[in-house]
């Protein structure tokens, strides 16, 4: 299963919304105004709350509840997989009309009802089977209702592809060197170990959803530079603030100067959209989805997860290994990790020891809570 081992690598660190600029940056990009949020917009836009929404994979809830809080809706069903998440969204959503019921999403057996408003917060990029799961929000969804989408959209499992990462570099070189990102790379197998549901499918999130919904409002966020350099920029955060936000314009800028010449790159897009007719679905064409979806899942699983073969910057970067053309499986030499040390060992053979027994990676994100608390 393509799920989440558990919820220790959530709501935790430094992202680049966490800086107040994006925020007002992402809010022009998406409804014109730096002021606001999107739940206010889908409230505004819409002139009334919907009466009964739907959000999947709703973690903690805090989307929920804000909904309500603004009265973009009147009632919220969810749903979430894990344990935790789902007791947090329960006990924190009590005395609201809020129904947190514990699902898994990728099999899109989803609590009935007449929803006017399906909700997707960031959950899009965590599901395996997109086809599955968007028939089936177009199945629950009233043909007067909507369908809203603030969504990673980018490169699957976050593999960058040079122009992007070249270019995220760049503009990270030109910041002082107290205040520049680490940049690392995202590495696949340790990704596969700590959460196989990672933005498994963001690539084919748009090209899916585009099956069973039309855009009426639809906007590309960006991100290829700002969201490289700025997540987990802690030292960026905690600088002094008018250093700080002088060097987030200088990166909020070369992020629009990147989209606009090559729009395709963006990582993140906001969207409400109106469900297709039924007529506009073709019964053969639907099986087909199907088929294709299965089987690309069934290739995956034999392939150590993998659903590509390696980019050039994981090739470049985790180098000096072999390629298998059948899995497009990475291996490291003998000789390369002896190269890199002693923690690049370990850290190795606990990869190797997570992708094979999951559930160690729960002890291991616990130690690693502890001390970052510590």
């Amino acid at each position: 299963m393509v799920t989440p081992v558990d919820s220790s690598l959530y709501y935790r660190g430094v992202y680049w919304n966490t800086f107040p600029q994006v925020v007002e940056h992402l809010n022009r990009r998406a409804f014109d105004t730096p002021d606001g949020s999107w739940t206010r917009y889908l409230l505004t836009e819409r002139g009334r709350p919907y009466e009964l929404g739907f959000s999947f994979n709703c973690g903690n809830g805090w989307v929920e509840r804000e909904l309500l809080e603004v009265g973009a809706v009147e009632r919220i069903v969810a749903v979430d997989y894990l344990d935790d998440l789902v007791r947090t969204a329960q006990e924190a959503s009590a005395g609201l009309p809020i129904t947190v019921v514990q699902a898994d999403t990728n099999r899109a057996e989803f609590p009935p009802g007449e929803y006017d408003l399906v909700i997707n917060h960031a959950a899009g990029h965590h599901v395996a089977y997109p086809d599955r799961v968007f028939r089936e929000l177009w199945r629950m969804l009233r043909p007067d209702g909507t369908y809203v989408m603030w969504d990673y959209t980018g490169p699957h499992r976050n593999q960058y592809e040079e122009r992007v990462w070249s270019a995220a570099n760049r503009v990270n070189e030109q910041l002082p060197a107290e205040y520049r990102s680490k940049m690392d790379y995202p590495h696949l197998p340790t990704m596969l170990a700590d959460d196989p549901s990672e933005a498994v499918h963001s690539e084919l999130i748009l090209e899916v959803m585009a099956r069973y919904f039309r855009p009426r409002h639809l906007r590309r966020l960006g991100g290829p530079i700002a969201y490289l350099v700025l997540t987990h920029n802690d030292a960026l955060f905690e600088a002094p603030p008018e250093r700080r936000d002088e060097l987030v314009e200088l990166v909020l800028a070369a992020d629009v100067a990147h989209i606009e010449a090559y729009p395709e790159d963006s990582l993140f897009t906001f969207v409400l959209a109106t469900p297709r007719r039924a007529d506009e679905l073709d019964e053969a064409q639907l099986e087909v989805w199907t088929h294709e979806e299965e089987r690309r899942e069934r290739t995956a699983a034999t392939n150590a997860g993998r659903y590509y073969l390696p980019t050039t910057v994981e090739r470049s970067v985790y180098g000096g290994g072999s390629v298998d053309p059948a899995s497009g499986q990475l291996s490291l030499s003998a000789y390369e990790v002896a190269r890199r040390g002693p923690r690049f060992a370990l850290a190795v053979l606990a990869r190797a020891v997570a992708i094979r027994l999951p559930w160690s990676m729960t002890i291991v994100n616990k130690v690693r809570g502890v001390r970052s608390r510590g």
